[in-house]
């Protein structure tokens, strides 16, 4: 079985039957998802950014552009200004700048009440940072 996590864990304060389903029908990732993924990513470095020259994601272009880089996150040119104006704002924090050192997206298991658990802060240092 595979170990709790927060991300489908806060499921159950719905109902049981939530988390069940959430559990066997993983929803596709939002824009607002996709684009702090792009932020982490370009953050700590894990995962490739691209940008088409696509302006929307759909069409014969960007299902090619997609299919050509399967291990990076695909942005249009405006989702890549958001982005980068995110990381922007990010980077001109200091408080969060002070919060973003120490070990980077280190998996943490323990164990509550006989159950595997699991999570994967962005950073442990100072305290445990969760960037998105």
């Amino acid at each position: 079985m595979n170990p709790v996590r927060f991300s489908s864990l806060k499921w159950m304060a719905r109902s049981p039957a939530h988390y069940r389903y959430y559990l066997d029908h993983p929803p596709e990732q939002s824009k607002p998802m996709r684009l702090g993924s792009a932020v982490d990513a370009l953050r700590f470095g894990h995962q490739k950014v691209v940008v088409s020259e696509c302006t929307a994601r759909r069409g014969k272009a960007w299902d090619a552009f997609v299919a050509e880089h399967v291990d990076s996150i695909c942005l249009t040119p405006s989702e890549s200004t958001v982005v980068n104006g995110m990381v922007v704002a990010l980077a001109s924090n200091a408080e969060a700048c002070d919060l973003l050192h120490g070990a980077v997206q280190e998996t943490i298991r323990w164990s509550m009440a006989g159950r595997e658990c699991s999570g994967t802060p962005d950073v442990t240092g100072l305290a445990v940072t969760d960037l998105k």
